[in-house]
């Protein structure tokens, strides 16, 4: 004969089975609650980048840019930009210690926690822990200053695309050579491509391929390709 159980008991009986599970059950309720935050994209402030990916950064996702470190660079300053614009506050998990906050305006990284890590291990754990914050909604894990970047076994991927469902939260890798696999939603590549005169412009300009010095297009941050 079935017992009955109080709405309690249920409760502690439902997160049992959550805990032993691994959070891998999730009840209706989870799964309207995961598709309002996934939902949508945000963008990069590049309407190119932006088309490729379908209208921007998917939320509660993986979304993985190979690139150069200049490449990198110019992504990083745009998406920091539109944060900033939007009052979204972003995590730069930076490895290797490129970043370089004096070179932007002031008042431009008021919406910004920059994690400076040493390794990729650090970066991991950085983001393991970032990745179920829901006050960040952007991730920004910057892996483009390191010629060789060390293997992340699968099982961190597969993590933080579940964190991320659950938070809404977008996670940017940005690396010199595809690492996340099959955990990234989206997948491009970025060329950049500068001259000596991109010494003369400034970054916003370089970003968005608009400068004209002497009647001629002085850098292009083009062309971005779909990998994968």
């Amino acid at each position: 004969m079935p017992v009955s159980l109080s709405a309690s008991q249920k409760a502690l009986r439902l997160a049992s089975l959550r805990e032993q599970a691994g959070g891998l059950l999730c009840t209706g309720a989870d799964l309207e609650r995961r598709q309002k935050r996934s939902g949508g994209c945000f963008s990069t402030g590049l309407e190119q980048v932006d088309r490729e990916l379908g209208g921007g950064v998917g939320k509660g996702a993986i979304t993985e840019m190979v690139a150069a470190r200049t490449g990198a660079a110019g992504m990083v300053a745009s998406l920091l930009g539109e944060a900033r614009s939007r009052r979204i506050y972003t995590a730069l998990i930076d490895v290797g210690g490129t970043f370089d906050p004096g070179s932007y305006r002031e008042g431009t990284l008021e919406t910004l926690l920059w994690v400076r890590c040493r390794d990729m291990d650090q970066a991991v754990r950085a983001v393991d822990i970032l990745a179920r914050d829901e006050n960040f909604q952007w991730l920004l894990l910057d892996a483009t200053g390191r010629r060789k970047v060390d293997t992340v076994a699968s099982r961190h991927w597969q993590r933080f695309a579940h964190s991320l469902r659950e938070s809404g939260s977008a996670l940017v890798v940005l690396s010199p050579q595809a690492m996340v696999g099959s955990f990234a939603r989206q997948r491009i590549q970025l060329v950049s491509m500068l001259g000596l005169e991109a010494f003369d412009v400034s970054r916003r300009e370089l970003v968005r391929g608009r400068a004209e010095r002497g009647g001629r297009v002085a850098a292009d941050f083009n062309p971005v390709r779909k990998v994968g």
